[in-house]
């Protein structure tokens, strides 16, 4: 990977005193290249128009990007049809979007398994609506690695489930789900697979295809897109069957309040006008990274987290490191405990040498029951680390230890 944090605006604005802004927080979300910004100014100065409604000429231009971008994550997710492509808020909404849909087409009586670490979104939102139609969700064990104990999962499976909601990289332990097989054994019990990819997306390919998940969601801030934005993937002859859960135009093609007739997906899940500068921001996003390549990203983020934790095991006595243990295959993210540090001083005084990471439950309060911690520190990812900022972060690191243990 060449060195690309020039093309990063935010770094060069945060830097003090010839010091580097050092980002580790990809996990939360990531800078935008010069790229992404570039295409919202030209598309807001130049392109913007509302989209799939109007006959006038930049409408028309304006639609047609929107289009192309459809078929670009169409790609990217080595999806099949571009129809398989759903524009939402956001993961969490998409979450919501498809617990609300499946529960509805249930009516009731439906099984959700995920697993007992999940983010908040992908348990609160399957609780609510689970709630209100008289189905049920049930808890897969997690072991220490962070991975679904896939034993577990069978015995669960074998009592009947509809859906198994998972993450394909967990936000707090890192790991790395294998959801081949995962989807594999989920079919085997004629359940659907939906894959939370908040921590996967940006991070190593994906091929939902070869997978064969039933959904995937997404969030464009966590692939150097814009805000505001997410996509539902779920394969065509499943979307055909969901009811959709917003009313609003766009989605309609014969009003009838007793007997509507809804467009077919994916218009009928995108109610409303669309986010449609997110959508072409989150087109040149994927354009930037495809330039980088997912596979060189994955390698690249491999090698630095794997040094990262044998910097930290080397160098931080106290050091509680969870999920896979030093010598394994994790995401890009690392979370620890250390040993008369709270994590929340560590973050204060990180931030006060111009280092950013996450620190507190991390939006998984279950997972902290699970590992038996209140908060940690989380270190994160993204394309523009390297072993400098690694290395800066150790060193600092070490020092505010000192300061705390004093």
């Amino acid at each position: 990977m060449r060195e690309i944090k020039k093309d990063f605006p935010i770094f060069a604005s945060k830097e003090k005193n010839g010091e580097s802004f050092i980002y580790l927080d990809s996990a939360a979300t990531t800078h935008k290249p010069q790229d992404v910004l570039d295409a919202l100014i030209k598309f807001y100065t130049t392109s913007y128009a509302s989209v799939g409604r109007s006959i006038y000429s930049s409408s028309r231009e304006a639609s047609q990007e929107f289009s192309l971008v459809r078929q670009k994550i169409r790609d990217w997710l080595g999806a099949a049809f571009e129809e398989e492509i759903v524009f939402t808020r956001g993961t969490t909404a998409g979450l919501n979007t498809l617990a609300i849909a499946v529960n509805d087409l249930w009516s009731s009586g439906g099984v959700v398994l995920v697993s007992e670490t999940e983010h908040h979104a992908n348990v609160i939102s399957w609780e609510i609506a689970c709630r209100r139609r008289g189905s049920s969700v049930k808890k897969i064990s997690v072991l220490d690695s962070g991975l679904i104990d896939l034993n577990h999962l069978e015995d669960l499976l074998k009592e009947g489930a509809n859906l198994v909601s998972i993450p394909g990289i967990h936000n707090v332990s890192g790991g790395i789900q294998p959801i081949k097989e995962i989807a594999a054994l989920v079919h085997r019990y004629h359940a659907w697979l939906a894959v939370d990819g908040a921590q996967s997306i940006g991070h190593q390919p994906v091929d939902v295809r070869s997978w064969d998940v039933d959904f995937y969601v997404f969030s464009s801030h966590k692939v150097y897109g814009p805000t505001g934005l997410g996509v539902l993937y779920g394969k065509k002859e499943l979307l055909e069957l969901l009811p959709p859960v917003e009313g609003g135009g766009g989605m309609v093609e014969i009003y009838d309040p007793q007997d509507p007739k809804y467009l077919p997906s994916p218009l009928k899940f995108e109610a409303g006008t669309p986010h449609v500068a997110g959508v072409v921001g989150l087109g040149a996003a994927l354009d930037y990274l495809n330039k980088l390549s997912p596979e060189a990203i994955y390698s690249h983020e491999a090698e630095l987290i794997a040094y990262m934790h044998e910097q930290l095991v080397k160098n931080i006595p106290g050091l509680h490191v969870l999920g896979p243990e030093l010598g394994f295959p994790r995401g890009g993210l690392l979370s620890m405990k250390i040993d008369q540090a709270h994590p929340l001083d560590l973050g204060v005084l990180l931030d006060l040498q111009g280092i950013a990471v996450r620190t507190g439950h991390l939006c998984s309060q279950p997972s902290m029951a699970r590992w038996g911690t209140g908060h940690v520190l989380r270190a994160s990812l993204g394309v523009y680390n390297d072993k400098h900022d690694i290395d800066t972060f150790i060193c600092a690191l070490q020092d505010a230890v000192a300061q705390l243990r004093r």
